[in-house]
């Protein structure tokens, strides 16, 4: 259960001299009831969310850096430009949450269900996503560089200007997907399935796409300087 005295000061104004008084002390809000409340730019940094329900929360802005959120509820949750640097979300279900422009450095998000997020401009930089679900998701223009997404799901994902240098999308499908002006300069995309893609003006010098299949993509304008197309499918691509 959640510290009373903690979780009362949370939805005061005291809430930030509070916790400048108290720089060492870590917010116990352990299973907090929180659904709907108005957090933003709140300072939950280091905070102990453990299985906190935050369903429609407001936490624009808010700081969650190393915040403590396992088990926590998350469904269509407003976390936009929130620091979310050095959390670990993994394993949590983030259906329909937007997260535009948030910074997740450090962070991870292995097997979440993140189906319908909002992740346009946000900062996914080295960010761990291997067998998270992205279906539906808005990723326009987000940074994934050097980002894992090795065994994800990305149905009906938009990848439209996104930053995915280096990034590792071995095995992912992306059939039918919108991926304009992609960046996957570097990229390991082997075996991904890029059925119907549309990958027009990507940019894929010395990307990896051994075996991967293209049928009927359209690769329209694209950069392919030094770009490894070993057996793979480019049947009916343009």
């Amino acid at each position: 259960m959640a510290n009373a005295e903690h979780l009362k000061l949370l939805m005061t104004d005291e809430w930030a001299r509070w916790r400048q008084a108290n720089p060492r002390l870590l917010p116990d809000l352990v299973e907090a009831d929180l659904r709907g409340a108005d957090l933003r730019g709140v300072d939950l940094a280091r905070a102990v969310l453990t299985r906190c329900e935050l369903q429609g929360a407001n936490l624009a802005g808010a700081s969650l850096v190393n915040a403590h959120v396992e088990g926590a509820f998350f469904e269509n949750t407003n976390l936009d430009g929130c620091d979310c640097t050095g959390v670990k979300l993994d394993l949590l279900e983030l259906q329909s949450c937007s997260f535009r422009a948030a910074t997740f450095t450090g962070a991870t998000f292995r097997g979440s269900n993140m189906s319908g997020c909002d992740l346009s401009g946000a900062k996914l930089s080295q960010v761990n996503l291997e067998g998270a679900i992205l279906d539906r998701a808005d990723l326009t223009g987000a940074d994934l560089t050097g980002a894992t997404l090795r065994g994800a799901r990305m149905d009906g994902a938009n990848l439209t200007g996104a930053n995915l240098t280096s990034a590792n999308l071995e095995n992912v499908s992306l059939a039918g997907n919108k991926m304009a002006g992609v960046n996957l300069e570097n990229a390991n995309v082997q075996r991904a399935q890029l059925v119907g893609a549309d990958l027009e003006r990507v940019k894929a010098t010395r990307a990896n796409f051994r075996e991967a299949n293209f049928l009927r993509a359209n690769l329209a304008h694209g950069v392919f300087d030094w770009t490894d197309f070993t057996n793979a499918t480019l049947k009916a691509a343009n």
